[in-house]
């Protein structure tokens, strides 16, 4: 609590500001959650995550893990070099 958060490391720096939230939110920004996290704590984010889809927040998860993504997505773009270059959704 009382180190700067500059001194973090990375993956300490990523589970710090993962779970700070101002109340229940409508919709989730995500921009590479696992990145830097060892497996075991990725699992937990994503099992997270899967809970939070389940009680209905929108979420948008940009992620190179692509295998975590797919499992966790209704809708799936792959980006290449800007241009979306694969789009799929998951039939309902």
């Amino acid at each position: 609590m009382t180190q700067p958060a500059g001194t973090l490391s990375g993956g300490e720096q990523q589970m710090w500001h993962g779970p700070c939230s101002h109340g229940p939110a409508r919709v989730l920004l995500l921009d590479e959650p696992s990145l830097g996290l060892a497996p075991l704590l990725v699992r937990q984010i994503f099992r997270t995550l899967a809970e939070l889809k389940a009680d209905g927040v929108t979420m948008l998860l940009v992620e190179q893990n692509i295998n975590l993504a797919l499992d966790l997505a209704d809708r799936a773009y792959v980006l290449r070099t800007g241009e979306v270059s694969l789009a799929d959704r998951r039939p309902t």
